[in-house]
């Protein structure tokens, strides 16, 4: 019986720690794309043209915002900074 607290606690502690580990991974993801919120969807919206990728984008009308997501990173911006841009290319040109 205790042989198998054992390994359950020894499982338990292995799990907490892997789960740690994801965290801190994904957290240190997250804090290298934030330097491109930081300074606006002008370069991410340039990097994603060079692909032809489509990107996510959420308007928050509530906090009037543009949340652009794609595989290159993510950014925001105003609304009514994102009303003055070009508009976007399907085929990236």
């Amino acid at each position: 019986m205790q042989n198998r607290i054992n390994a359950n606690n020894t499982r338990w502690g292995c799990t907490v720690i892997s789960a740690g580990a994801i965290i801190i991974v994904w957290s240190l993801g997250m804090s290298l794309s934030a330097p491109a919120a930081e300074n606006g969807c002008d370069t991410l919206l340039a990097q994603i043209a060079k692909t032809g990728e489509v990107p996510a984008i959420i308007i928050n009308p509530v906090d009037e915002t543009v949340k652009v997501f794609s595989t290159k990173g993510s950014c925001s911006e105003t609304i009514e900074k994102w009303s003055n841009r070009e508009p976007l290319s399907a085929t990236g040109n």
